[in-house]
């Protein structure tokens, strides 16, 4: 296998490809990663270049841009990125870049015989369940001209997708929002899961604890419904305690609450004036990989709860790490989890009692659960080892 210059394109360093970026390096290759923040983020044997000035993410957000505008200025900086970057460095062999932002959509102009590869993290189509799950949910705020002005990103995410040679997408759901005409053309190769650190450790669950946490803390991930029902939770199993994880903000969408800055904010009153003590429910924030990893074998009973969107790392986390798990019973939630019916408890969180119940479902019968011997096994297919021969082959690295 002759060694190849690869090029890979996000905003943020890594983001979706850390453990690709570190495989193809390992294998020798010449792997580079242009970006414009990284939090210090570091991976061995890969050249992470941040853009600074007037292609900086500080210039981007001078700007205020929204929506399709914000794509449009990405696709300028990442293309004046790549000018300086074949002038200082080298003329890539292949390009793999995140189709969300607009970062890959002048690819094909600069480098016209490169291998392009384009990842589908989320195509905005209008009769998506996205759109139509849940109604009567107000903070969801999914109005005509949110769907309106969401639909105008697809100007972007689709020059770059048609221009890629082939496009990649995490899970069948994510693939189904694209148009037939570039389904034809996409795979779908999970992320990666690496299940020798997410694995079950059934001697640390010594004590009732129910687990919440995805990145912040929305409507979009059902979250002011969740902290409602903790009170009568706790009513019918008052041994539980509640560890909730997550930054305290608005990631993915939706309105912040009437009476408060954020829905963290609101959540600890509300406990408050229903009497809930604050050793029951306790507030993590942001948890390093180890404290994490750790929170995951302690939870005897994990809620992740999502309307129909992008599936979280934290419910597959979740699985790997041999969680009692209650979920939205929603498409991408049931690819993964419909397998696993012993472990998983899916649930229609558009009912709230049903939430409570899940919940109460899976403690009771948490004893029975953790004897089967299926419940400890890691999910391979959903594995670094199983996922990322699959983007070399896809590459042409084999």
């Amino acid at each position: 296998m002759s060694k190849k210059k690869i090029l890979f394109l996000h905003p943020n360093f890594p983001a979706q490809f850390k453990n690709i970026c570190l495989d193809f390096s390992s294998q020798g290759h010449d792997v580079a990663f242009l970006c414009q923040t990284h939090y210090g983020r570091k991976i061995p044997g890969v050249l992470r270049l941040c853009m600074k000035g007037d292609i900086s993410m500080e210039k981007l957000d001078e700007e205020k841009l929204g929506g399709a505008k914000r794509c449009h200025k990405t696709a300028e900086q990442f293309r004046k990125a790549f000018i300086s970057f074949e002038t200082k460095y080298w003329k890539p062999d292949i390009v793999i870049s995140h189709s969300g932002w607009g970062c890959g959509v002048n690819v094909k102009e600069i480098w016209p015989s490169c291998f392009f590869i384009a990842y589908s993290e989320w195509w905005f189509e209008p009769t998506s369940q996205a759109y139509k799950y849940d109604p009567l949910n107000q903070y969801l705020n999914m109005n005509s001209k949110i769907i309106s002005a969401q639909w105008s990103r697809n100007m972007y995410s689709s020059l770059e997708l048609s221009t890629a040679d082939r496009i990649v997408s995490p899970t069948n759901w994510q693939k189904n929002q694209l148009p037939a005409n570039l389904r034809m053309n996409c795979e779908v190769i999970f992320d990666g899961i690496n299940s020798e650190q997410f694995k079950p450790n059934l001697s640390k669950r010594k004590e009732v604890v129910v687990t919440y946490g995805t990145r912040g803390m929305e409507p979009l991930r059902m979250f002011p419904q969740f902290i409602r029902q903790i009170p009568g939770i706790l009513k019918r199993f008052p041994s539980a305690r509640f560890e909730i994880a997550g930054e305290d903000r608005i990631c993915y969408g939706g309105k912040k609450p009437d009476s408060h800055d954020t829905w963290g904010k609101w959540a600890q009153e509300f406990l408050s004036e229903m009497k809930i003590g604050e050793e029951k429910v306790i507030w993590l924030g942001y948890l390093n990989p180890k404290n994490y990893i750790d929170w995951l074998q302690r939870s005897m009973c994990h809620v992740y709860l999502s309307h129909p969107f992008v599936i979280s790392w934290s419910y597959v986390e979740a699985l790997t790490s041999g969680c009692p798990i209650v979920a939205s019973d929603i498409y991408g939630v049931r690819e993964f989890g419909e397998k696993y019916q012993h472990q998983v408890n899916l649930i229609d969180h558009r009912v709230a009692e049903n939430i409570a119940d899940g919940v109460l479902n899976t403690l009771e019968k948490y004893e029975i659960l953790h004897q089967k011997p299926e419940y400890t096994n890691a999910l391979n297919e959903y594995s670094i080892s199983t996922c990322i021969p699959k983007w070399r082959k896809l590459a042409r690295l084999l």
